[in-house]
Order: structure tokens, then sequence, then C-alpha cells
């Protein structure tokens, strides 16, 4: 390990006065070691620092034999789901709705992006297009 890097001992003032300011530099060796190693790029030294910390922190608690992959990938999927059925609502909600979306005036444009205001008898808001493809609406429906 590198000798201007401390140990890896595990050293937590849990009684002693607290910062004003809480940054994730002053939290402790691990956590600060961890801000330096993804902020500042990859560091043989820091990674072996890192490395001594969580087998440390880690040591003598009971290990995980698991397949955590599989969870992320159910919950993933899971979102995927739902994310489509609530696209297929907000869908047949709009095709069913008795509106008219009213005139797109062009307020600004930053390349292929633009920003534009509608106005209509039912509906008025704004949206953001790329070309022909709609980015974000911002759109308030008159009650019917």
């Amino acid at each position: 390990m590198d000798a201007r890097l401390p140990g890896a001992a595990l050293d937590l003032d849990l009684t002693g006065e607290r910062p004003d300011t809480v940054t994730a530099t002053n939290r402790g060796e691990p956590a600060a070691a961890l801000v330096h190693l993804y902020r500042g790029g990859a560091a043989p030294a820091l990674s072996t620092a890192v490395d001594g910390y969580v087998r440390q922190l880690t040591d003598g608690l009971p290990q995980y034999r698991g397949r955590i992959a599989l969870v992320v990938d159910g919950l993933r999927a899971a979102l995927v789901a739902r994310r489509g059925a609530r696209a297929d609502e907000v869908r047949g909600r709009l095709a069913a709705a008795p509106w008219v979306p009213g005139e797109l005036v062009e307020e600004e444009r930053y390349l292929d992006l633009r920003l534009s205001t509608v106005d209509g008898g039912a509906v008025a808001g704004q949206v953001v297009t790329d070309g022909s493809r709609l980015v974000y609406a911002s759109l308030f429906a008159a009650a019917g």
C-alpha cells in the first residue's frame, strides 16, 4: 500500500463533534477514498485503499450467496411493463378526448430543438420538439 495513504483502519468517531457542513470527504476514510477514486480517476493506491476498507468493514459479516442481477432484471422488466401500461393509458385518454390541439407558434430554436407555444380553445401550454419528434410537453386542458 502507498505510504502516503492511511491504513485501512476503521476509525468511526461516533461521539466526537460533527462538522457544520457534511461532505463525502469528511465522512471517514472509506468515503473519502471513494470520492477521490471516482472524481480523480483510477489510481492503484486508491484502489488498494478502498479494497482494504471494504475488507475491514465487511470482515465477519455473513456472505450473501444469492444473485442480485436476477432481482434487478425483474425490477427492470416490471418498470418497463408499468411504463408501457401507463403510456397506453395516456394514449387512450388523449385519443378519446374531444379537443383540438390548437395552433403551434415557435418561440425559440436551438440547433434542431424548437420551443413552441400551443394555444387553442381547449388546450394551452408549451412543447419542445426535435424535428418532428416530441421531446417535452407541458399542456393544460380545459375541463369539459
